[in-house]
């Protein structure tokens, strides 16, 4: 009896020990990736390819930046995710030359926080300029067009806060004599 045991004993070990011999096959193999350069995830992971066309590479990368400043404000990487279908609609038609300045004149920023948030439009602005500059040199290709409306998206969002920080900069103006009745306080 003791020997159909030993060979149940021995199937077993075998068994144990492949499947040892296997998870650190896998193991190794992982480790080996993680070394490897990271890749893009998401919808855009074919996009990081190294025979990508030059020109979608530019536009890639520049969306990229405009993504990780977005991100290091605490903002969600594409401000298309969070806007109505109406609002996407109309983001094409208006030129970033446009979407990038403020409803009124405004003075330069006097603080260094909106020298920083204006700082930082110029930034978006002018990458969402290149994005879109490129996205009509390919002429009908929906992900350039995309991402040309994403970086025009950016602009406009960092320009709401750009000319509010600026209006909120303005100093009260003081109540002049005809406005208090003619006294002067």
């Amino acid at each position: 009896m003791s020997h159909p045991s030993r060979i149940h004993l021995s199937a077993a070990l075998w068994g144990l020990l492949i499947g040892l011999g296997l998870a650190i096959a896998i193991a190794a193999c992982a480790s080996g990736r993680a070394t490897s350069a990271p890749q893009a995830a998401g919808p855009d992971a074919a996009m990081a390819r190294p025979q990508l066309d030059p020109k979608k590479q530019s536009i890639l990368d520049k969306w990229n930046e405009i993504g990780d400043w977005r991100e290091r404000k605490g903002l969600i990487r594409d401000p298309l995710d969070a806007m109505t279908r109406n609002d996407v609609q109309a983001i094409p038609k208006t030129p970033v030359s446009k979407i990038r300045q403020c409803p009124t004149e405004e003075e330069p920023p006097k603080t260094d926080e909106c020298t920083d948030v204006c700082s930082l439009k110029d930034d978006i602005c002018d990458n969402a300029a290149s994005i879109c500059r490129i996205a009509d040199d390919l002429g009908d290709d929906a992900w350039a067009r995309e991402k040309c409306a994403s970086a025009k998206a950016s602009c406009k969002e960092a320009t709401e806060k750009c000319c509010g920080c600026l209006a909120d900069e303005k100093p009260a103006t003081a109540p002049t004599g005809a406005e208090t009745g003619g006294a002067v306080h």
